[in-house]
């Protein structure tokens, strides 16, 4: 097969815009039904509304005694009014339902008691004084959550108290993995065999995997596929018709035995191959089969980036939240940052104070090297009409890690 070289490279954002334009994210996976004490942090995929009041009954809101308030008027310290047990008051406890023809408490505290008989009381209560009347939190058809919000413990509890048992929430979207290289080992093969050179560890698929899952995905990594064009051919449609998004790693570069890009075109589409950004260049948006699909590349540092810009807000839109905004802090570089023009870069960095003074200490630049994400407290970027910063100029860094 021809060797791919992309000469049109697509800015970030524009890249990024024009591939989720492309899908009806709201529309593109069907909503499913599940038990509502499951449903904690899920999206709600339409208005949720109470089956029942709460409370459904008139309750007693206090420990004491149910009494019809008329009874209670004109009652003073010096001229306290007695009243029957059993028949003008009721003996109740906190929740307990009204006993008929009651619509007030008095508190125990409240009372004197006369024997077993009766109690006396020295103030009257009005109507409803400590009583928990019918839809006094809820109203029954009352809109408890609108669409798009997550379902936090809290709404559990209101959901359950106003009968919802069940509840529609956006399906969480199926993504699978696809490795590809004749050169990776499987991560269960270093029990028992040792890695040769020019054999590489498959260990971006896992990355991968937990980045899914941590952005609200069920993750699925197929086998490794190798550098053969037929094999990939058959994965992809296989892949496709149990996953709603596709990624495949690696093979999305210039290189000889780089395939990904012409075969998705030869499914599909491919709407954006090489992005204007460093590292993760190589990337590949496409849709197939109505999917979307992205070439990662093979780099491990490379595959982060092109999955935090543009598989992150793909796994939002398909949940229905917004993508998550990292917190921003200005820092001084320790050194001049040189950067090639025409790319956004993204230069992984070490923070700490110095006197009041933020310092951006950078890691290595390296596509390959993992441990730059592992170390970093954030990520500098450069804009790609930009050559670069110089030392001590205060510049805006993501936090990876919180501001505390």
């Amino acid at each position: 097969m021809k060797r791919h070289i992309y000469l049109k490279m697509q800015p970030v954002a524009a890249a990024r815009e024009s591939f989720l334009r492309r899908f009806e994210l709201d529309k593109l996976l069907p909503p499913e039904e599940i038990p509502t004490v499951a449903a904690r942090g899920r999206i709600t995929a339409a208005p949720v509304y109470a089956r029942l009041s709460s409370p459904h009954y008139h309750s007693a809101a206090m420990d004491g005694y149910a009494v019809a308030a008329e009874l209670t008027f004109g009652a003073a310290p010096d001229r306290p009014k007695r009243l029957a047990l059993g028949r003008e008051a009721i003996p109740v406890n906190t929740g307990q339902p009204l006993p008929p023809g009651t619509n007030a408490v008095i508190m125990v505290e409240n009372v004197v008691p006369v024997g077993e008989e009766a109690i006396d009381i020295e103030a009257a209560v009005y109507p409803w004084q400590h009583v928990r009347k019918v839809g006094e939190d809820i109203v029954s058809q009352e809109m408890i959550l609108p669409e798009k919000v997550e379902i936090t413990p809290y709404a559990i509890a209101a959901l359950l108290a106003a009968g919802v048992t069940r509840v529609l929430v956006r399906r969480r979207p199926r993504v699978y993995i696809i490795p590809t290289g004749a050169e990776l080992v499987p991560v269960t093969a270093l029990e028992t065999e040792a890695v040769a050179p020019g054999q590489i560890i498959e260990f971006n698929s896992a990355m991968l995997a937990a980045l899914v899952d941590q952005h609200g995905g069920l993750a699925e990594v197929g086998p490794i596929i190798p550098d053969d064009p037929e094999a990939l051919r058959q994965a992809v449609p296989t892949a496709l018709a149990q996953a709603d998004v596709l990624l495949i790693n690696a093979g999305s570069s210039a290189g000889t035995e780089d395939y990904t890009a012409s075969i998705l075109a030869e499914l599909g589409e491919v709407l954006v191959h090489g992005v204007a950004m460093m590292p993760g260049k190589p990337t590949i948006l496409a849709v197939v089969a109505g999917k979307p699909v992205v070439g990662i590349p093979g780099y491990p540092v490379s595959a982060a980036m092109a999955f935090d810009q543009f598989v992150v807000p793909l796994l939002a839109g398909l949940v229905g939240r917004q993508p998550p905004a990292r917190p921003t802090v200005l820092a001084e570089p320790v050194q001049k940052l040189p950067s090639r023009a025409g790319l956004e870069e993204y230069i992984r960095v070490t923070l700490g104070k110095v006197g009041d003074r933020l310092i951006a200490t950078p890691l290595p630049r390296g596509a390959g090297t993992i441990t730059s994400l592992l170390r970093a407290d954030g990520l500098l970027r450069i804009p790609s009409a930009s050559e670069g910063v110089a030392a001590g100029e205060l510049t805006p860094v993501e936090l990876l890690i919180s501001p505390e």
